[in-house]
């Protein structure tokens, strides 16, 4: 019995860290299956058809979820729906338009903002307070992650692609108003309720469009349209349906600056990407990761607030 409670100690402690090693490798590997999409799809479809195969994903979840949509309020379907909005319709259209002109190691780097977003966000909207630990892991984070995509990067023509960059910003901008809505306005959801509710919410208006996309012959028929329309759905799948899913489970059990986090190791798998591809490293790469390191410390070594313990105390499994 003791040997099991030990087991579950070390699990609670080791479960935020298996939870960002897993995010980052699947958010971290987005930026090829975007581009492998691009290739026989628009931006626009790659969109409406990541957009519809997630909620199509989720329908044998509403079997089980069933019983208890009864007990939503009108006014936790109103931010569901806000938040699959912000958190996934709206932001994968923004990355796909971007990437269409902005490289992915800059789409990396300005990922890195979201952080700030977040706090920006929350302490207008929310009226939220952070301690200086956690604003300059913030800062630290940033400042590392950047130094991780830009090492070696080629960024002369960035004003260029200032249009493009702003997309791919709103983009992020959109992250952090659905990290707040789920942080401040849904804590009392379970995270796969949440996902699966907020995303298959808007697969309907979805499909509509595909059907009239496909009716107008818009949609793509090339060589390439098999593999991209499976990257797409593996997009689905792992970098919308279960990367929220586990990111959502971050948040409502360990805090939202904890989770949003994940944005500083994004880079770090991008950058393996970038090996396997057959991008050099250089020694900037090793120094942005220590930064990033340095930041997760000071961010994780913070005092809860109150309401933070309140909230995992509270919480549901999952």
């Amino acid at each position: 019995m003791n040997f099991d409670r030990k087991d579950t100690k070390l699990l609670m402690r080791l479960e935020p860290w298996l939870l960002l090693m897993v995010l980052s490798i699947i958010w971290g590997s987005t930026y090829i299956l975007i581009k492998q999409g691009l290739t026989a799809f628009s931006s626009l479809d790659v969109g409406l058809l990541r957009t519809f195969f997630s909620g199509f994903f989720f329908i044998p979840l509403y079997f089980w979820l069933r019983p208890t949509l009864k007990q939503l309020s009108l006014s936790d379907w109103k931010y569901l729906a806000l938040t699959g909005f912000f958190g996934s319709v709206f932001p994968t259209l923004l990355f796909a338009v971007g990437q269409q002109v902005v490289p992915s190691a800059l789409v990396g780097m300005l990922n890195t903002l979201q952080p700030v977003f977040v706090l920006v966000i929350a302490f207008f909207a929310y009226n939220q307070r952070f301690s200086r630990n956690e604003l300059l892991g913030t800062g630290l984070g940033c400042i590392g992650a950047v130094i991780l995509v830009s090492a070696g990067s080629d960024l002369a023509n960035i004003t260029h692609h200032l249009f493009y960059c702003g997309v791919v910003l709103l983009g992020i901008i959109s992250y952090g108003i659905a990290s707040n809505l789920i942080r401040y306005r849904l804590k009392h959801i379970s995270a796969v309720r949440l996902t699966a509710i907020s995303i298959s919410i808007w697969s309907i208006p979805a499909f509509i469009g595909i059907v009239l996309r496909y009716s107008a012959g818009q949609l793509p028929t090339t060589n390439h349209t098999v593999v991209a329309l499976l990257a797409i759905a593996v997009l689905a799948l792992l970098g919308t349906c279960v990367a929220i899913s586990l990111y959502s489970r971050l948040i409502l059990r360990y805090g939202l600056i904890f989770a949003v986090s994940i944005t500083y190791f994004i880079p770090i798998v991008a950058t393996m990407w970038g090996v396997l591809d057959g991008e050099a490293i250089y020694f900037l790469h090793f120094i942005g990761l220590v930064l990033v390191l340095g930041a997760l410390y000071l961010i994780n070594h913070r005092r809860q607030t109150s309401d933070e313990v309140v909230t995992q105390g509270k919480m549901k499994e999952v």
